[in-house]
């Protein structure tokens, strides 16, 4: 019941610029069915992308056997992920969550990134509570931004140090938000600024009351 497709590919050589559009990976039943197959709880994820482009691939880069992706910049356009999960399905032992650095740890490719530019993305977290029936969302929209020197080269890591996300959004469509983000690579630790603009505090019970 998950379904992967993708409009086109294209790559332009001159430009080293190789690029998907219009990429899909969704399920082919409602996501509360295919919570019931699974069987527990979750996170079920659908994404759409309109455009995902690697600009200025450098030649040490490999897409076909083991995955290298050496490149200048990552475009992500018109990206839409959603999550979903229920809480009424039995929950699993609890397994200890990797924090940013672990997160980069765990990225089965060599990656090696200047910059990865975040135009109009969108992430909807749903969630059904216990003993309820109707989810409670939380919507970040309209993001835009970069991360920076996003590499799994231990030798680069060592140069740069850290990484960084400085991004604008808007939560649930009635607070503008601002997030930045800097991860070394040396340890567990990271610092996060988020700033909100002012808003009708009300608005949030949408997504507090099916949540609590």
């Amino acid at each position: 019941y998950t379904q992967l497709s993708t409009g086109s590919i294209a790559f332009k050589k001159r430009e080293n610029k190789l690029t998907l559009r219009d990429v899909e990976m969704h399920y082919t039943e409602d996501w509360s069915t295919v919570s019931q197959k699974v069987g527990k709880q979750t996170d079920l994820v659908e994404v759409s992308i309109g455009e995902l482009s690697f600009i200025q691939l450098r030649a040490a880069s490999n897409l076909y056997t083991d995955m290298d992706i050496e490149t200048d910049k990552i475009l992500l356009k018109d990206l839409v992920f959603k999550d979903y999960r229920d809480k009424n399905m039995p929950r699993p032992p609890d397994a200890i969550k990797p924090m940013f650095k672990g997160m980069v740890d765990a990225i089965p490719i060599t990656l090696n990134v200047d910059s990865i530019q975040l135009e109009n993305v969108v992430v909807d977290y749903s969630e059904v509570g216990v003993g309820k029936e109707v989810p409670g969302s939380i919507r970040f929209e309209g993001i835009y931004g970069s991360i920076t020197r996003l590499t799994t080269i231990p030798e680069k890591q060592e140069h740069y140090g850290s990484f960084e996300a400085n991004l604008e959004a808007s939560l649930n469509g009635v607070a503008d938000l601002t997030f930045n983000l800097e991860v070394p690579y040396d340890r567990d630790a990271f610092t996060a600024i988020a700033s909100f603009g002012p808003f009708d505090m009300t608005r949030l019970n949408e997504t507090a009351i099916h949540m609590a």
